[in-house]
């Protein structure tokens, strides 16, 4: 996007595909341009998927120039890059691909990954490294190609336009159609700009909620967004009734907003409210003892669990679900002996920083970083436990040998229980047996209604208000975590990108990240420790946390080797 004085816009293909995810956010980019403020920074996971699509497009075209005798009716075969120029109409015929080619008709501009000759004309074709064709990638596909046919005419464009997926799929989709979706977003991004300084937070037709420009705008405007359960349709409604602040809520409970709606809002207004503690801000709470009450107590044998996806690995038509690389445990530290093996690399038995007896609130004491994997366990007295998997193969082996493991330790420890926060780990748990080859049954009996894996968020959700914006384990953990604060790595899609990056697709595993990934992935687990005692606490003196009896079989990974290759602690 850019603004070309005194009073002209020109606007990229993405900024037009963008007006349909968020206005608001479209608006708030308008306004960095025209002040000459720099573009705001992409997410990282957003920048790394868009270089994935780039060396996607490299892959398609190396296909198409090792078959270029026979691929193409007109030319010599032959791949030419317009380094993101225009390419005149009689220059068309001098390649039978083009790469990088763009397009500009008055105020709008674009670029086509591939233009590829064929008998019907020039076929525009874009890489996108997704699993589905998101409405993002219509929009942007149907503006190159509504470019392209006004640029050489329509008769030298063929009708159809095809996005390639990661998954190896192929989408065809007539342009015409594409186009006219495009029209309608060219018309509301011009609107936008018309009316520029009149957009405001409470005028905007269409926010997201959820992008870096919406969470700002939420902080600031106390806004209905903040409310958990309340999305585009819930807050339009409230706004409908003339109820547009989360205050507000607090203050009215209207009709058919729910109890627990009414009482966070009523914790984010005090929360708000109070003076931040000596070394951060106050988080209040609101806690049903008897609800929590039900939580399982500690028994010999507990572990707490949390996996680690990357869900950009080794994609097929028929599964995208990704890698589970990484399971991690906190167990007993006398079950855990000798070092900690990462990637190969000795890592010496971590001292902690801080020891902390129980949960306490990190507003409290000065925060103390856990950025070296076994820290963050070693100050809560248990020992961290990392399994690896790069590969198909990989997975398989951390699979049975988990299932394993978990088996022949709940026949020693028939009230053990595996506690984590999310429904996703039996969910993983789940797929990683069927990768593995097991029978989906013995999986049923450990995650089933008989099973012993315990999720911590049904708790929480059922019983705990927070004056936060959410209710994930990040939101949570100013609560109980004391002075450990994350590493540097401290955001699940940045965690993605550093395996992908460094691990899954580079030529060797780099030892720091992986020492980064198990750290992140540590704290997790130390997380889920330390909420489910905070949560035993809560819930009165029967909650107190008892010292588990000392363990008279201490258990080890029998198949070390068939998981060590990623390195086991």
């Amino acid at each position: 996007m850019e603004w070309v004085e005194p009073d002209r816009w020109v606007l990229d293909v993405r900024d037009v595909a963008g007006v349909s995810g968020c206005e608001w956010e479209f608006a708030c980019a308008a306004v960095r341009a025209r002040s000459g403020l720099p573009a705001r920074e992409r997410p990282a996971f957003a920048s790394y998927v868009a270089r994935l699509s780039a060396e996607l497009s490299d892959e398609i075209a190396a296909g198409y120039s090792s078959r270029a005798d026979k691929a193409w009716p007109v030319g010599q075969g032959r791949i030419c890059n317009a380094g993101d120029r225009g390419v005149a109409a009689g220059e068309l015929e001098t390649a039978s691909l083009w790469r990088d080619v763009g397009f500009a008709v008055g105020d709008l501009r674009g670029r086509a990954s591939l233009l590829v000759a064929t008998k019907g004309g020039w076929r525009l074709e874009f890489p996108r490294f997704s699993s589905h064709l998101k409405r993002s990638a219509r929009l942007r596909a149907g503006g190159v190609w509504w470019l392209a046919c006004r640029t050489w005419g329509a008769e030298r464009v063929c009708a159809e336009v095809v996005v390639h997926l990661a998954t190896g799929r192929r989408v065809s989709i007539a342009g015409a159609q594409l186009a006219r979706e495009w029209e309608l977003a060219v018309d509301r991004a011009r609107s936008i700009l018309f009316r520029l300084d009149e957009v405001t937070w409470d005028t905007c037709a269409s926010a997201c909620g959820t992008c870096a420009e919406c969470r700002a705008a939420i902080e600031a405007h106390d806004d209905l967004f903040a409310l958990p359960g309340v999305g585009r349709n819930e807050r339009a409604e409230l706004r409908a009734r003339g109820i547009t602040t989360v205050a507000e809520v607090a203050l009215q409970a209207p009709p058919g907003v729910s109890e627990r709606t009414v009482a966070v809002a009523a914790a984010r207004v005090e929360q708000r409210s109070l003076p931040p503690g000596p070394y951060g801000p106050v988080v209040v709470d609101r806690v049903d003892s008897q609800r929590i009450a039900r939580v399982e107590k500690p028994a010999p044998g507990d572990v707490y669990l949390d996996f680690e996806n990357d869900s950009l690995w080794g994609w097929d038509a028929r599964d995208h679900t990704g890698l589970i690389y990484l399971t991690g445990l906190l167990v007993r530290p006398d079950e855990a002996d000798g070092c900690a093996r990462l990637a190969g690399v000795e890592i010496p038995r971590a001292q902690a920083p801080v020891h902390l007896d129980g949960p306490e609130a990190a507003w409290t004491r000065p925060g103390v970083t856990a950025s070296t994997p076994g820290e963050a366990s070693a100050a809560l007295g248990w020992r961290y436990v990392a399994l690896w998997a790069h590969s198909r193969p990989d997975e398989a082996a951390v699979a049975r040998a988990f299932v394993d493991w978990l088996e022949r330790r709940r026949r020693i420890f028939p009230d053990m229980h595996v506690y984590h926060y999310s429904p996703q780990e039996p969910l993983m748990l789940t797929r990683l047996a069927r990768r593995g080859g097991l029978p989906p049954r013995r999986v049923e009996a450990l995650t089933g209604r008989r099973g012993i894996f315990v999720d911590l968020f049904e708790a929480v959700r059922e019983g705990v208000v927070t004056g936060q914006a959410g209710m994930s384990l990040k939101d949570l953990e100013p609560l109980f975590m004391g002075p450990l604060r994350r590493g540097d790595l401290d955001d699940g899609g940045e965690s993605v990108v550093a395996y992908d990056r460094d691990v899954a697709r580079a030529p060797r595993p780099r030892a720091e990240t992986l020492a980064r990934l198990a750290a992140y992935n540590e704290y997790d687990c130390a997380a889920t420790l330390q909420l489910h005692r905070w949560l035993l606490a809560q819930a009165g003196p029967c909650g107190e946390v008892p010292s588990p009896p000392p363990y008279e079989v201490p258990l080890s990974w029998d198949n070390r080797d068939a998981v060590s290759r990623g390195g086991t602690s």
